[in-house]
């Protein structure tokens, strides 16, 4: 059984590819996305976007970046104000950016380190929309970098009893979401389990932030794409 810990507002693509080629997926939403409204954080985040020309690149790494970016920042008539580069990780960002009229450069590697390869200079300005207290290599490695974290995953512990202790492919878009499930469950649950993440990065930091993680299995998809997360899974199968 493969499983689907994505929040609700994310699964419809997943779920479809899983009908067509007739796998038998569980959807389990973890987590849900809320917008940060943080008072303080929002009043920074204006100050940022009125200078939005100072700006080279504008960068965006998820849909739900995009979707509240887009309540911060006005989208639609960014290319008025805007004269530098958009980009974003994975098609489904692009695709969300390319209907508020923006054509963002995407990385042949849906990844991080995908990103860092087609950003003309680290060392130029940007300003990053991504989740609250995510941890990634864009923050690690562009040296004059602004964040808007407009978004937070929510985790919801009751949906940790639709998981038991059968050989389920558990699919991590995620290092917040591996995390979760590492702290919340049993030793002898999670190594019941086939985890799929999404990136090299996402086991790396679990291997930083946890101990005795050897016996987990834990493997690696293409790309964090769903077709490959579902490809990787099936495989187990």
């Amino acid at each position: 059984m493969i499983v689907n810990t994505r929040p609700l507002s994310l699964s419809k693509n997943i779920n479809l590819l899983a009908q067509d080629q007739m796998l038998d997926l569980k959807n389990i939403y973890l987590s849900r996305i809320e917008p940060n409204n943080n008072l303080l954080e929002n009043q920074r985040w204006v100050s940022y976007t009125n200078q939005i020309a100072s700006y080279k690149n504008i960068i965006f790494t998820s849909q739900s970046a995009v979707e509240f970016g887009s309540k911060i920042l006005n989208l639609e008539n960014l290319s008025q104000v805007f004269k530098g580069e958009v980009y974003s990780i994975g098609p489904a960002t692009s695709l969300k950016l390319q209907k508020k009229g923006i054509n963002p450069i995407v990385a042949e590697s849906y990844n991080s380190e995908g990103l860092l390869e087609v950003i003309k200079d680290i060392n130029d300005k940007s300003l990053l929309f991504c989740a609250k207290n995510s941890r990634g290599l864009l923050k690690d490695t562009l040296t004059k970098l602004d964040v808007i974290d407009c978004y937070d995953l929510v985790f919801n512990k009751s949906e940790l009893s639709k998981l038991n202790k059968s050989d389920e492919i558990i699919l991590i878009y995620n290092f917040k979401t591996l995390e979760f499930l590492a702290s919340s469950l049993s030793e002898e649950v999670l190594n019941s389990k086939v985890f799929i993440v999404a990136s090299k990065r996402i086991l790396e930091q679990l291997r930083k932030s946890k101990d005795n993680i050897e016996s987990l299995k834990i493997y690696i998809a293409d790309e964090p794409s769903d077709l490959k997360m579902l490809n990787k899974a099936s495989s187990f199968i």
